[in-house]
């Protein structure tokens, strides 16, 4: 059976299918919306990750408090750099990056203390693919219920 196109139809038809284009979202980092709340002397998982998802392997993935005044975690292209972090996160605070290549991070800090409460800002940024991308979210931290 034969598709029979009214006269001067076809050519539009072909002309919108040739300039439909699909436009790519930017990444963009993405934390939960809601404050983590943590007691003093816990430990705290902290997420984020990319939308839409993508590899972040060979990204700057960095963990900071708001500012950027202190660098709480810094990783590079599959290396992660200690001498970057700020003296009181050291030994406290690791990344979890079985997901990385679907742009999912986590990062655990131990031994959580009232000073740790405020905002904490998870970056990405490629210089190679043109991405640089943050998001913030908030620790609150209560003192222990005796």
């Amino acid at each position: 059976m034969a598709i029979h196109f009214p006269p001067g139809l076809l050519i539009p038809l072909l002309w919108l299918g040739s300039t439909i284009t699909t436009q790519v979202k930017d990444p963009e980092a993405v934390v939960p919306s809601q404050p983590l709340c943590v007691i003093a002397g816990d430990d705290a998982r902290f997420s984020c990750h990319l939308d839409p998802p993508m590899n972040a392997e060979e990204m700057e993935v960095i963990w900071s408090t708001e500012n950027i005044i202190s660098i709480v975690h810094l990783y590079n292209n599959g290396t992660e750099y200690e001498k970057q972090q700020a003296v009181e996160y050291k030994g406290r605070t690791k990344m979890i990056r079985k997901n990385i290549m679907q742009g999912s991070v986590s990062w655990e800090m131990t031994n959580v203390t009232r000073s740790d409460a405020g905002v904490y800002v998870c970056s990405f940024v490629s210089i190679a693919a043109d991405i640089e991308t943050s998001a913030d979210f908030e620790l609150k931290v209560a003192g222990k219920s005796a």
